[in-house]
């Protein structure tokens, strides 16, 4: 159990005395500061992600567009979709 914080006798909490609250606070500084350069080193793999991601779709619209582009010319040499029926 850690030092700053322990349970008495009574199952009540002794809560941190006044030098163990600054340790505390130091400590979520520390935390709050890696975890901001842990953010930091995360936005190029970020923005390489949503890359991929924008160049999959890119992909993806030009199959589609293609498909729909040979839809329109076989429509087209049929004589339109009245033709079709």
């Amino acid at each position: 159990m850690s030092s700053c914080l322990k349970r008495s006798s009574s199952n009540s909490w002794n809560w941190p005395r006044s030098g163990a609250k600054d340790e505390l606070a130091a400590m979520l500084r520390v935390i709050d500061a890696q975890l901001a350069a842990a953010f930091v080193d995360l936005g190029p793999i970020l923005v390489q992600a949503a890359t991929l991601f924008a160049n999959i779709a890119t992909a993806v619209a030009d199959v589609v567009d293609g498909f729909r582009e040979r839809e329109f010319i076989y429509l087209s040499d049929a004589g339109g979709p009245e033709a079709r029926r």
